[in-house]
């Protein structure tokens, strides 16, 4: 009589327990793998493999179909059962195809007929073997992915955590500059204006200089404030059909006093009748702010800054600022887009500010669905410029996707066919309600009859947009049960991936905006 437990000791091979009542059998295979490498445990009966394996803990089991009065098929079952990693072959003496499949469906991992060849023999072992290393480097690499899964989850919490804090502080730092702002500027005015008593020409002189200086230090609070909402993807962007005619005109104020300090002459220059643009109005004035005021900075007095328009490429107007400043390098001009990059000024002295205006200039551009432009020539100027879609919808659709086709990875976008609830519903409150609701790259477009609007946005789920956008309602609602929202219906379009699919989105969106509707279905959040 053999042992019922033999091995050897070996931490390269698989650990094999052998089945089979036949134990001279069963001891010549335990004698061929133990050769090669294989620990081995040979046990007679189905009872005793439970009782050994306990011990041994085997990954592969090699058991005979027939064990006296049991059934090996049931030890498989069992097995599979208490220890389903364990890899089960079952040798039989009888070739039979029911058998084989049968032991298939129990989930052995193979089959062997005896008499059993030894090369047969090894070649299932080492497949075994394969399988039960890859077992194992997959379930350390689950183990390694999710404490790595955690851990990225703890630190992108933490961030988060401190994002917000930073947020909140430049939110916080920024409107209590303000406010003493705000009063040293009111005041300079006061004595400026000699509301307090006469002001000589020097003391004139001072003021102003206390003015621009004041000027200046609004200018970095908004253009921190800017940034900060821009980086956090708070900042509500509210396009709509508007003149860049208009835009300039409401600005104009603004760019005359910034130009006054150093006596330069602003000049606009619209060249032909312009087209309305889709455009967030409040946000190109921002744009063209802080492109004068950077024209300003880096021209020489009694200069002039030139504020243009004209009709561009594809539908688009394109809207520029040119000075006579000293001009960019070309190596200035590879990071003058740049965050935080501040441009030394003719005398060789850095310029007041972060070094966030331009930056915020490209962004509240793209914001705008356009590209910024610069040309310049050192000694003789620079001009800045920016292209906006005009209100034609393919045009619009083309630029947006035209942005995202940009992008290096694939962009998912999804888009609802919004309508009115009900005859006392407007467009425009629906309109309203959404942009306070969407991100900065969401897209709202009224369609062609003014019975419905089309959202597009970054999700490939659009019922769960949708899901959301009723939730919020809702919730506005209960905070303010005054408060008149108004009550839609929202259907899905349609998700493409960009860009490989833009055009048949921009296809698809064109016919839903034209009125027809019927090309959306409805939202399973209705």
């Amino acid at each position: 009589m053999t042992d019922l437990l033999s091995e050897v000791h070996t931490n390269d091979k698989c650990r094999v327990l052998i089945v089979d009542d036949d134990e001279d059998f069963a001891q010549s295979l335990a004698d061929i793998l133990q050769s090669h490498g294989y620990p081995c445990a040979v046990a007679p009966a189905a009872e005793d493999a439970c009782s050994v394996d306990e011990h041994f803990d085997a990954q592969v089991a090699l058991v005979d179909v027939c064990l006296g009065t049991e059934d090996g098929l049931d030890l498989v079952a069992e097995l599979r059962q208490t220890k389903p990693d364990t890899l089960c072959v079952l040798m039989s003496a009888y070739a039979e195809l029911e058998s084989a499949m049968r032991a298939v469906r129990e989930g052995a991992h193979a089959y062997l007929r005896k008499p059993i060849d030894g090369d047969d023999l090894l070649a299932t072992l080492e497949s075994c073997f394969e399988t039960v290393q890859l077992r194992q480097e997959k379930a350390e690499a689950e183990k390694a992915l999710e404490s790595a899964n955690a851990q990225l989850e703890r630190k992108n919490k933490r961030l988060a955590e401190l994002r917000e804090a930073a947020e909140r502080f430049v939110d916080d730092v920024s409107h209590e500059f303000r406010s003493p702002l705000a009063v040293i500027k009111e005041f300079a005015s006061i004595l400026a204006d000699g509301l307090a008593g006469p002001v000589t020409d020097e003391q004139a002189k001072y003021l102003g200089i206390v003015a621009n200086a004041v000027e200046d230090l609004t200018d970095m609070v908004n253009d921190l404030l800017d940034s900060s909402r821009i980086e956090s993807s708070l900042r509500r962007v509210d396009r709509r059909r508007c003149q860049i005619t208009e835009i300039i005109r409401s600005v104009r104020p603004m760019l005359m006093k910034r130009a006054a300090g150093k006596n330069i002459t602003i000049v606009e220059d619209i060249v032909g009748r312009l087209s309305d643009v889709f455009a967030d109005g409040e946000k190109v004035g921002r744009v063209l702010i802080n492109l004068v005021v950077n024209a300003v900075k880096f021209s020489p007095e009694n200069s002039q800054v030139t504020v243009w328009a004209r009709k561009g490429r594809y539908g688009r107007t394109e809207v520029g600022v040119t000075d006579q400043g000293r001009g960019l390098s070309k190596e200035e001009l590879k990071v003058i887009f740049d965050r935080f990059r501040r441009i030394d000024n003719a005398t060789g002295m850095n310029t007041r500010g972060f070094g966030l205006g331009l930056h915020i200039t490209k962004e509240l551009v793209w914001l705008n669905l356009g590209t910024v432009h610069v040309e310049s020539t050192l000694g003789e100027g620079s001009t800045f410029s920016f292209t906006l879609p005009g209100y034609d919808r393919r045009v619009i659709l083309d630029s947006y996707f035209g942005l995202l086709n940009e992008f290096h990875e694939p962009t998912v976008v999804s888009a609802l066919a919004v309508v009115p609830q009900n005859a006392e519903c407007s467009l425009a409150d629906i309109h309203g309600f959404l942009i306070s609701e969407c991100r900065p790259m969401d897209l709202v477009l009224d369609d062609e009859k003014g019975d419905g609007l089309v959202l597009l946005g970054w999700t490939d789920t659009p019922e769960d947009w949708a899901r959301r956008i009723r939730a919020a309602r809702e919730t506005s609602l209960k905070n303010a049960p005054l408060l008149q929202l108004p009550e839609m219906r929202m259907m899905t379009i349609g998700t493409w991936t960009c860009p490989e699919q833009s055009q048949e989105a921009v296809e698809t969106l064109l016919e839903a905006l034209s009125g027809r509707m019927e090309v959306a279905q409805e939202s399973a959040c209705d």
